[in-house]
């Protein structure tokens, strides 16, 4: 009896611990534009969501895209975000930022090109932090 509810604990212990893996911003991973609440969810975990005033999402034909607008955002911290975004929506094809009157635009072709990889194939955010920092380091 005593191996039994052994064995019961390691597997609830085993399964809370992949239970974990799946929260914070990589539990919406493979998320889809037009999934408005689950976009919206990882832009109010990038950094800089202090400053996050509001989003647009482009759906109704491909190339699709997101326009984000912020009161204040870093070069550093948009091209952080898209690499995010780029990550974990799969079908997200570029992102336009608004910071006060200034507008800039980010496209996966350019941040796959900077990085050497199909973002969408990268699952583990410390793998995906190790890239975002080798890229910040050949600037």
């Amino acid at each position: 009896m005593k191996k039994i509810v052994y064995m019961m604990l390691i597997a609830c212990f085993v399964s809370a611990c992949s239970s974990e893996q799946q929260d914070g911003i990589f539990a919406y991973k493979d998320a889809y534009i037009g999934d408005a609440s689950s976009v919206n969810a990882i832009v109010q975990q990038l950094d800089g969501a202090e400053h996050f005033m509001q989003m647009e999402l482009y759906t109704d034909a491909e190339p699709y895209g997101m326009q984000l607008y912020y009161e204040e955002l870093s070069e550093a911290e948009m091209l952080t975000n898209a690499t995010y975004i780029f990550t974990l929506v799969q079908n997200v094809d570029w992102v336009h930022y608004t910071i006060g009157e200034q507008g800039y635009e980010l496209t996966r072709q350019q941040l796959e090109d900077i990085y050497e990889v199909d973002l969408r194939n990268i699952h583990d955010e410390a793998l995906l932090q190790q890239q975002i920092e080798d890229a910040q380091k050949t600037d």
